[in-house]
């Protein structure tokens, strides 16, 4: 049985890039890191986890039968 972790991000360009930040320096063991694309990044803005870049994708095009975590920034209005 594989132990990693698939994880997805779905958040603003400066949180995506925090959290994977936090998860690189993190002991757990991640198989794979996706971006999900809820707040459309600026077209030079890119995250990179393990020194790689990771590819953005739409909610729709995400496997989510994959996904063991997801971290999700909600934006909530007073």
């Amino acid at each position: 049985m594989d132990a990693s972790l698939n994880i997805a991000i779905a958040a603003e360009f400066e949180l995506c890039e925090k959290i994977a930040e936090a998860l690189e320096e993190s002991r757990f063991a991640i198989g794979k890191l996706s971006i999900v694309e809820i707040y459309p990044f600026d077209e030079e803005q890119g995250v990179r986890f393990n020194n790689k870049s990771v590819v953005q994708c739409s909610p729709e095009k995400v496997d989510w039968s994959e996904i063991n975590y997801l971290f999700l920034q909600v934006m909530l209005n007073n």
